[in-house]
């Protein structure tokens, strides 16, 4: 419910972030993965090849959503202020910083 609210109200910024802890070894293989069945749809001409590649990434964008909202559970839980924390987690997440 907190992330359908954050993501309606702050633009999130994709970009390579250094401290992104929350991505595990099974991430990263099934990212591996991913970009294998990308290249495979790319050089096919079958357009029933793309189903397997787009089902994938479905799986996998959940899969990377539940890590973060579980890695920002986990810092807000262990925090002493918990507010700070989560604007911390909010600038992080959508890009900003402070003036």
């Amino acid at each position: 419910m907190h992330l359908n609210v954050f993501q309606a109200n702050f633009s999130v910024k994709y970009e390579s972030l250094k401290d992104n802890y929350w991505i595990k070894q099974g991430i990263r293989v099934s990212d591996t993965q991913k970009r294998s069945l990308y290249a495979f749809t790319k050089n096919s001409n079958d357009p029933k090849a793309t189903v397997p590649h787009i089902k994938y990434c479905k799986i996998l964008r959940k899969v990377i959503k539940e890590a973060k909202k579980q890695h920002c559970s986990i810092l807000t839980a262990k925090s002493n202020y918990k507010i700070t924390t989560v604007g911390n987690i909010l600038k992080k997440e959508t890009g900003t910083s402070t003036r």
